[in-house]
C-alpha cells in the first residue's frame, strides 16, 4: 500500500534532519542519492569516524542536512570519486 504524498513529505523531512546526527551515532554508514535512474553513493562514515565525501555533485538535501550543519572537521573530501 502507497502512502498519499502529503502524508510522506512530513516523514521525508524529518528523517533528512537527522541524517547528520544519525553519521555520527554509527560504526559505518551510506548515503545515497536516488533521484536518478541508478542510486548514487554520496558519503560514507568510516570506522575512522569521519565522513568522506564520494561523489563529485553532493545534492542540496545533503549539504543542507550534513555538510552545512557539521561543526566538525570530521567531513572531508576525497580527491579520488568513484
Amino acid at each position: 500500500m502507497m502512502m498519499p504524498d502529503h502524508s510522506c513529505r512530513p516523514a521525508y523531512h524529518r528523517s533528512i534532519a537527522l541524517l547528520g546526527k544519525a553519521l555520527h551515532h554509527v560504526y559505518r554508514g551510506y548515503v545515497f542519492d536516488n533521484s536518478g535512474a541508478e542510486p548514487e553513493l554520496i558519503a560514507e562514515r568510516t570506522p575512522q569516524g569521519t565522513v568522506e565525501l564520494r561523489s563529485r555533485t553532493i545534492p542540496q538535501w545533503f549539504a543542507d542536512a550534513v555538510w552545512n550543519q557539521s561543526t566538525s572537521d570530521k567531513i572531508c573530501s576525497l580527491s579520488n570519486h568513484s
